[in-house]
């Protein structure tokens, strides 16, 4: 009579049952793509912001209560007076600016079409931190000037608000390919950003010029337009980028971080594979 032999199977050391299909899910589990940080790294900014835009106005009250004395205060003043040149509050603005420009360029990279329209938009930016960090808008002086001769009287308070115009104009007009064709709420948060933007360099910028005309000086109704005005700039270039991170998802994988664009119009947000 033949026997039948079996051969018991060799003890595992790892987990077994639902615990080893647990760790084998986790194991086969893609990483979870998510936005790079918009909402985390706007708010950051705008915090940023904030701060450098109170610490101006606190620092103008306390020169008013010193008299503009040459003190220290005199000193933290010039360098976070939100109205001044090459200090802390421009290169905040020319940092932002920045920010803007190498975000463009990271999703014209991960963008699988029509790079060299985000590429533009970074070249714009750049130029504007440029602008903020070296005063090249002291050129728009000379070309205002001219342009407000053929204006009504009293329209514009300053010169170089005619040429600022005509600068935001020709950037609309160059930017209409990449709008045309980003999805709707990327469209509309730009929208609001350089509208955002524009009420503070342009409406308020001309209000502070009529108030400096009507007083004849500097002035504490003057110096509060003056913040709001540069606050709602830096809120613009936020809002800016906020809306242009919403293009690209960041993964995390075995060789590191891995950027993807989630598409234009008609196709966002794509299926990440």
């Amino acid at each position: 009579m033949s026997r039948s032999s079996s051969v018991a199977a060799p003890p595992t050391s790892g987990p077994v049952g639902p615990q080893a299909a647990g760790v084998a899910g986790e194991a086969r589990r893609p990483a979870r793509p998510r936005r790079l940080g918009s909402t985390r790294l706007a708010a950051v900014l705008a915090v940023i912001s904030a701060l450098v835009v109170t610490a101006s106005g606190l620092l103008y009250v306390r020169m008013v209560q010193t008299q503009w004395a040459d003190t220290v205060w005199l000193w933290l003043f010039q360098r976070f007076d939100v109205a001044g040149e090459a200090n802390v509050a421009a290169w905040w603005a020319a940092s932002l600016w920045m920010l803007f420009a190498v975000t463009a360029v990271v999703v014209g990279l991960a963008a699988d079409r029509r790079s060299f329209l985000w590429y533009i938009l970074a070249a714009i930016a750049l130029y504007a931190s440029a602008d903020e960090a070296s005063m090249l808008h002291e050129e728009l002086y000379r070309v205002g000037g001219k342009l407000k001769l053929h204006m009504p009287e009293g329209l514009l308070s300053y010169s170089w608000v005619a040429a600022g115009i005509i600068v935001v104009l020709f950037v609309a007009l160059v930017m209409l390919p990449l709008l045309w064709h980003l999805p709707r709420s990327v469209v509309v948060g730009l929208v609001l950003s350089g509208a955002v933007f524009l009420l503070g360099a342009v409406v308020l910028e001309t209000v502070g010029g009529h108030i400096e005309k009507h007083f004849g000086q500097v002035t504490w109704h003057l110096m509060l337009a003056i913040q709001i005005e540069e606050m709602l700039e830096y809120l613009g270039v936020v809002g800016a980028i906020y809306s242009i991170t919403r293009m690209v998802r960041v993964r995390r994988g075995e060789n590191g971080l891995r950027v993807d664009f989630l598409g234009y119009r008609g196709e966002y947000p794509r299926e990440l594979a």
